[in-house]
């Protein structure tokens, strides 16, 4: 479940709705139904770009939906930003069952060019939260796509295909940064010079080792 419309996260929009508890009700009977419905074993909550001010509410939120839960052995799992250091992780992971940590998104679409998950960030910031949440309950979440920055907007490279096919259709060279471990390629063509960054499954197994 995302506070999201077509891959753009509306954070306000999600702190004003749970700050009504009318509304914040309304969400947790529909998720509840929807659960039910579908006889599933639980949610993934995807909330992102919360401003400080709604993390209360959402605690409060999310609290209220584990109590609704618990009752039909149903879990909460809740996607986190990777690298943020004004989000509460424990506070969160003590409420839910699991904690996803979304480890990717060094540089992203409103970024400068750059690695999308460097091999240093990655170990500096897991360890940090490692040093916050609980092994049992915390999932590593690895990337597997890139962006293609180019003036005038970023797009995403949905997956490694992609960046391969995008990569042989402009006849650039993939290369391999050895500060990031990242792979990269460059070309141009009428809009600019194109900067793509990737993760493929030498930087899976790079992260799969460290953890």
């Amino acid at each position: 479940i995302q506070n999201a419309t077509d891959g753009k996260f509306d954070g306000p929009g999600l702190a004003k709705l749970l700050a009504d508890h009318s509304r914040s009700d309304q969400l947790l009977n529909q998720i509840i139904g929807f659960v039910a419905a579908g006889k599933f074993q639980g949610v993934t909550i995807d909330f992102e770009e919360m401003p400080a001010s709604g993390h209360k509410d959402l605690q409060d939120f999310l609290s209220r939906l584990s109590a609704a839960f618990a009752p039909h052995d149903w879990i909460i799992a809740q996607s986190v930003a990777f690298d943020d250091d004004e989000w509460p992780y424990r506070t969160y992971a003590d409420i839910v069952d699991y904690t996803i940590l979304m480890a990717y998104d060094q540089h992203e679409d409103q970024s400068d060019p750059g690695a999308i998950a460097g091999e240093d960030w990655y170990e500096r910031i897991l360890d940090k939260r490692m040093k916050q949440l609980p092994a049992d309950s915390t999932i590593i979440a690895i990337g597997s796509y890139g962006y293609n920055w180019v003036k005038g907007g970023t797009t995403l490279v949905d997956s490694f295909e992609d960046a391969m096919t995008q990569a042989r259709d402009n006849n650039a060279q993939v290369q391999f940064d050895p500060a990031t471990n990242n792979p990269h390629f460059s070309y141009e063509d009428n809009d600019g010079t194109h900067q793509v960054w990737f993760l493929d499954a030498v930087t899976v197994l790079d992260r799969k080792s460290v953890v």
